[in-house]
């Protein structure tokens, strides 16, 4: 009895120890298997950076990258909550490229483009594309003569609303991808691509200009699009080093106007307060943390009765100014400048080409301002977009 008691003991334990070795090896082939579809993935994912290993270095802006891939190009365009969030998309050349699930294809060059926003007028019209704009919005306060033309003819159609697209007509041009001003205006149902021109929220003027380079890729022109960039930033950086050589005096200056009553005056982030600071101007609202203050008009005399220069004052066709701006030094001694100098009026509301094309070209922007704070340096120099307030306009 003990023998048999024995045995059968010994075989339960062979059995259970057995079913033990069978998990214990099936765990490890289950790992090994795991190990293995990890390292596939990170294989594909590798793959894929070392396909988009060329990153395009940009200068100045922030709020795209770019990476030259075989087949085309990968796009991120960045949110504002995070760099680590962003939308992705991949320029192809072939239609038959497969791309992963992470973005959206986009078939380049682009030959239909509908956009919400004027400030790609420029970017195209220099790299020639401007045969591509099919649909725009708010066609009436556009300043561009060219686009203008091209509504008129009916070549390009109109989406209405900027904030509520006429999606009937959006969808009978065919555009192969939608501009938008910002992600918060995408409209709802629609399938075609969307990309968000974000140029505006860059802090830097040549950052802003340095988009042109999103474009040559998106028609597929990028070394023309660098060349042109290379050649704005050039002009710009000059005439910065003909200030920093030659100008010891900065001027105090504030920029800014009234809109109904409220005062909207540019801050240190404003794009506009390097613009001054390269000019040779002290910017007196240079340490403010904001792109844009506003404020009362008491509050503003309080800060800016001894300022030289008073630039961006709005409409020029403003005529009802309060008699309290007149204690203001700048407008004492007829320093007082808008930038609408290449504008037109529709309904009594001013356009400017200012806000249109503008955004392209930093460098005469630069050159504008220079002329009036140093005039010296640039004797025979013309205002682009600047003019001088005239006692009639006020």
């Amino acid at each position: 009895m003990l023998i048999k008691k024995f045995l059968k003991d010994f075989f339960y334990h062979c059995r259970m120890k057995r079913v033990f070795y069978i998990c214990y090896f099936s765990f490890l082939i289950f790992v090994s298997c795991a190990k293995v579809t990890d390292a596939r993935n990170e294989e594909t994912q590798h793959s894929l950076q070392k396909e988009c290993a060329r990153k395009i270095e940009l200068k100045y802006a922030k709020k795209f990258s770019i990476f030259e891939a075989e087949y085309g190009y990968v796009l991120h365009i960045f949110l504002d909550s995070s760099p680590q969030q962003f939308f992705r998309y991949y320029l192809v050349r072939d239609d038959s490229v497969k791309i992963p699930n992470d973005g959206v294809k986009i078939n380049i060059p682009i030959s239909r483009l509908a956009a919400n926003t004027s400030t790609v007028f420029e970017f195209i019209r220099m790299l020639d594309c401007l045969s591509s704009l099919k649909a725009t919005c708010a066609e009436e306060y556009i300043y561009s003569p060219d686009i203008c033309r091209l509504i008129r003819e009916g070549r390009i159609r109109s989406l209405g609303n900027s904030y509520n697209l006429n999606r009937e007509i959006l969808l009978s041009v065919s555009p192969d991808l939608l501009l938008l001003s910002d992600y918060s205006d995408t409209p709802r149902g629609i399938s075609l691509p969307m990309v968000y021109s974000l140029e505006w929220k860059e802090v830097n003027a040549l950052a802003r200009a340095e988009w042109i380079k999103l474009w040559g890729v998106l028609y597929d022109k990028y070394s023309l699009a660098d060349s042109l960039f290379q050649a704005t930033e050039k002009n710009y950086l000059d005439l910065k080093e003909l200030v920093e050589n030659r100008v010891s005096d900065r001027p105090t200056l504030f920029a800014g106007g009234s809109y109904s009553g409220t005062w909207y005056l540019t801050g240190g982030e404003g794009f506009m307060a390097q613009v001054y600071a390269d000019a040779g101007a002290n910017f007196l609202m240079k340490d403010s943390a904001v792109t844009t203050i506003s404020c009362g008009l008491e509050w503003m005399l309080s800060k800016f009765s001894e300022s030289e220069y008073w630039l961006n004052c709005g409409d020029f066709s403003m005529v009802n100014w309060d008699d309290r701006l007149m204690h203001l030094k700048s407008v004492k001694n007829g320093n007082v400048y808008h930038f609408m100098k290449r504008s037109k009026t529709n309904g009594g509301i001013g356009i400017s080409d200012f806000y249109e094309s503008a955004v392209a070209h930093p460098d005469i922007i630069l050159a504008d301002v220079i002329s009036i704070v140093h005039p010296q340096l640039l004797p025979s120099y013309e205002c682009v977009y600047a003019n001088k307030c005239e006692e009639g306009e006020r």
